[in-house]
């Protein structure tokens, strides 16, 4: 009796999987389904080949909208203000670019004679005062290049503030 109630287990189960399996390609089914019926819906390509005058008269209401409302002027000043003042925010950096290189590696060569001072305060002044100067002057020879490229942008200023008036 054993054996029947195992086998008759062993059936049901058998059963309850072919049914499980039959429910999942079902359901498989009507979800490929759905999903099929949307991307024909989203298919604007498609769209717009079955109905091209409905396409052509929405794509011309959105047009006027747009252009009713400024914003494609709005677009347009924002973006010429903006390249206008970008040579000028260039400049007003480049000047301060060299102050603050020079400052910074001031502070570097600082950290530098801290961190390697080991303690005896008198010991390698000298070498450390050199390496300073050396460092100072590259930055000095840094901010004369930053000087040149600080002239350089003015010109730049200058020829976008030409364009920008239509002085081709």
């Amino acid at each position: 009796m054993e054996q029947t109630t195992t086998e008759g287990v062993r059936q049901d189960m058998e059963r309850t999987r072919e049914r499980m399996a039959d429910t999942i390609s079902e359901l498989d089914a009507r979800i490929d389904a759905r999903v099929e019926r949307v991307r024909e819906r989203l298919d604007v390509i498609a769209l717009v080949r079955q109905h091209p005058w409905a396409a052509l008269g929405g794509a011309f209401a959105v047009g006027l909208t747009l252009a009713l409302t400024g914003a494609d002027r709005k677009a347009a000043s924002a973006t010429a203000d903006a390249a206008k003042a970008a040579p000028g925010k260039l400049a007003d950096a480049a000047k301060a670019a060299p102050g603050t290189i020079a400052g910074v590696a001031k502070r570097g060569a600082g950290v530098v004679r801290e961190r390697f001072s080991g303690g005896d305060e008198e010991a390698g002044v000298g070498e450390r005062e050199e390496e300073e100067e050396g460092l100072l002057e590259r930055a000095g020879r840094k901010a004369a290049e930053f000087t040149r490229a600080e002239e350089l942008l003015e010109e730049v200023k200058t020829e976008a503030e030409r364009i920008g008036r239509g002085q081709r």
